[in-house]
């Protein structure tokens, strides 16, 4: 994964703050996420950022491991999870790498794997960590058609406005990359779709 943690770190406390942008298409994310979930699993959340979403969907199972690769993102985690009072819920900075030795049942990751070094590594160490029948659930912008956003985003890594490395993926080499992973795609949505954002729902054999 990305090795800019140092950008994520800066921006930590403004982006704790930020609303979510479409909250109609967050709220079906999580609505088919949880769809999927069982009381039993054990789940790791990569990208997890300041931890909102784990904080929704960690009471739904029995174990969830949230990380990010900044620690400046999980310390915010952390205190919103003492302050929430979630025992199940851990919070941790690492990268997929970190934790590919992790006992999980499922793996999620929400708009994170287009901004990691190499999304089709991390998708093969998610393929190996999972046992047979883990899900690996994720949603990541497809903004592979977009071609007006490359020189907006450069200018804005020039300036320390944007993250380094910025994936331009499209729909159609995100669902390839992690089927060539191993994964049986069981689901897809675009949620939303104008971005498109491309939600995927991928079990191992």
């Amino acid at each position: 994964m990305s090795a800019d943690a140092t950008f994520w770190d800066r921006i930590a406390p403004k982006y704790a703050k930020q609303p979510i942008s479409n909250i109609p298409a967050y709220e079906t994310t999580l609505e088919r996420v949880r769809s999927y979930l069982k009381a039993t699993d054990r789940v790791i959340e990569f990208g997890a950022g300041t931890g909102s979403t784990a904080l929704r969907l960690a009471p739904h199972v029995s174990r969830y491991l949230a990380t990010d690769l900044s620690p400046g993102m999980a310390a915010i985690g952390e205190e919103k999870r003492r302050a929430e009072g979630i025992s199940n819920l851990r919070i941790a900075s690492g990268v997929v790498a970190d934790f590919t030795a992790e006992d999980v049942t499922v793996a999620l990751g929400f708009n994170v794997f287009h901004l990691v070094d190499d999304p089709k590594a991390d998708f093969e160490r998610i393929y190996e960590m999972l046992p047979s029948a883990g899900l690996f659930i994720s949603k990541t912008p497809a903004i592979g058609s977009k071609w007006y956003f490359r020189p907006l985003v450069r200018v804005m890594q020039a300036f320390g406005k944007a993250p380094r490395p910025v994936h331009f993926l499209s729909v159609e080499a995100l669902d390839a990359e992690i089927r060539a992973a191993g994964f049986e795609i069981v689901e897809t949505g675009l949620y939303p779709p104008e971005t498109p954002s491309r939600f995927i729902v991928a079990r191992k054999p």
